[in-house]
């Protein structure tokens, strides 16, 4: 019997970097690439689900003797909801497959991504990993990745629970390559309602051209519209502009374009779509040191009062509950940006997805291959998902029953609202890396006149099929 071992090798003491792994400032505050946050406790409140989790899916493989299993992750701090849940599940494997050899290696989520792509190079990924979708198609074609779309048919519990679009992220020409833990909004709006109403509005607007108008009022009376950091140039391109583009492109295009068949950044609808951008950025849409603010201190203009909006991916909700003065909670709300008058149809889109996924190697056969598959299966199952939902993130598959009592005001009203929107992918998470450098340096130069929207679409065109090839 070969031996049983859980191998956690921590290679690096997690670094602190507010943009890579979403760590917090001394307020709390969560600093919010997609790439990073999708694992983020975003709001108050969180602690563990009552009860136990349930057993992994149906166990196919006995107890697991003379099997081995590599497992590669970031889940180093359980205060983190998905790594707690995460660490959570490899034990129940273990314990459900008790002969089993588990090695997990769990690496600084700073390096990670480095040490992913040097093991897709050597050929040498491990058997169960997480990784970003804009990796996957690059793995598939080189046949280091499981296409999970067979399981995903054949397996009607495990699909059944998951919610709509849970695997979109992961999910190329007809491909499964992941699996989610939670889902992610990447771009939404709180937003002060006594500072609206001193403008004149008395509600969120509805169309883009109120949202202008609005911009208008809000600068006119000397407050700052939508308080933004773009130093990194992250926030305009990964938590703004994505609401705006699916306003103006359609879900179709978009896909057109993730798979390589006809679609282009420089077509009519995305240069519509940056030239609104544009033009509410014209409008003083933003703080005037948009491009040289930091996210988390640029944020503070709202949490004192002198901006009337802040947008950003969901964790800014917590963040608000956890920074804000207390008159600014007491008058803030929810809101998505709103729809155009050409397309009232997008106006029920909100810019999301997965983030991160887990994968298994194609390399996998037999009992191995069986138990990865419980693995990941498990991961969704309802009392992991409600353990998410009460640690303050969005959960990808039904839950179990949980108490949401111990969830602020504003976080019940985002969850509340989400439930009257589809979630559709983000470019940022999707699209390859070299495509997303561009993206961030692209709209600073939009923000600043360096580009035109025409200009920008050409650039972001080049390095999307630079990172193709």
């Amino acid at each position: 019997m070969k031996r049983k071992v859980i191998a956690v090798l921590l290679t690096l003491v997690m670094a602190v970097s507010m943009t890579a792994c979403g760590s917090k400032s001394d307020t709390q505050e969560a600093a919010s690439t997609p790439a990073a946050q999708e694992n983020q406790q975003a709001a108050d409140g969180a602690q563990d689900a009552a009860g136990e989790t349930t057993d992994p899916a149906e166990n196919q493989a006995g107890t697991g003797k003379d099997c081995s299993l590599s497992v590669m992750v970031t889940w180093s701090d359980d205060n983190d909801i998905s790594a707690k849940t995460g660490n959570e599940m490899l034990q129940k494997l273990q314990e459900t497959y008790p002969d089993l050899e588990l090695n997990v290696e769990v690496v600084a989520h700073d390096l990670y991504e480095d040490k992913l792509k040097t093991l897709m190079a050597t050929n040498s990924l491990p058997d169960i990993f997480q990784t970003l979708p804009g990796l996957m198609p690059s793995m598939y074609e080189n046949e280091q990745i499981l296409d999970l779309a067979p399981e995903v048919s054949a397996d009607s519990e495990w699909s059944g629970r998951m919610v709509e679009g849970a695997f979109n992220d992961y999910t190329f020409d007809g491909k499964i390559l992941g699996v989610p833990q939670s889902m992610i909004v990447a771009s939404m709006i709180v937003y002060n309602k006594a500072i609206f109403e001193e403008c004149g509005l008395k509600e969120f607007p509805k169309t883009v051209e109120e949202f202008e108008q609005a911009v208008s009022l809000i600068k006119g009376k000397g407050y700052i519209p939508v308080a933004c950091g773009n130093k990194q140039g992250y926030m305009v391109s990964s938590q703004v502009m994505p609401s705006v583009l699916f306003r103006y492109v359609d879900l179709d295009w978009y896909e057109s374009l993730k798979d390589g068949k006809g679609a282009k950044f420089t077509d009519d609808c995305m240069v519509q779509a940056i030239t609104e951008m544009k033009k509410l950025a014209d409008m003083g849409m933003f703080n005037e040191d948009v491009n040289s603010q930091e996210e988390l201190l640029a944020n503070s203009y709202y949490y004192s009062g002198k901006a009337a909006m802040l947008m950003g991916g969901f964790w800014i909700s917590g963040n608000v509950v956890n920074n804000a003065s207390e008159d600014v909670l007491a008058n803030s709300a929810v809101a998505m940006f709103p729809g155009t008058a050409e397309k009232p149809e997008n106006a029920k889109y909100m810019s999301g997805g997965q983030g991160w996924g887990v994968s298994v190697s194609s390399a996998l056969e037999g009992e191995e291959k069986a138990i990865a598959l419980d693995f990941v299966k498990s991961l969704s199952d309802p009392d992991v998902q409600a353990q998410i939902a009460k640690g303050g993130s969005i959960p990808c598959a039904k839950t179990a029953e949980y108490d949401s009592s111990g969830q602020s005001e504003l976080v019940q009203q985002m969850f509340a609202m989400f439930e009257n929107y589809e979630v559709v992918p983000n470019p940022e998470i999707q699209f390859n890396a070299t495509y997303v450098s561009a993206a961030e340096d692209g709209y600073q130069e939009l923000l600043i006149g360096t580009l035109t929207p025409e200009q920008l679409a050409e650039k972001l065109q080049a390095a999307y099929e630079e990172g193709q090839q």
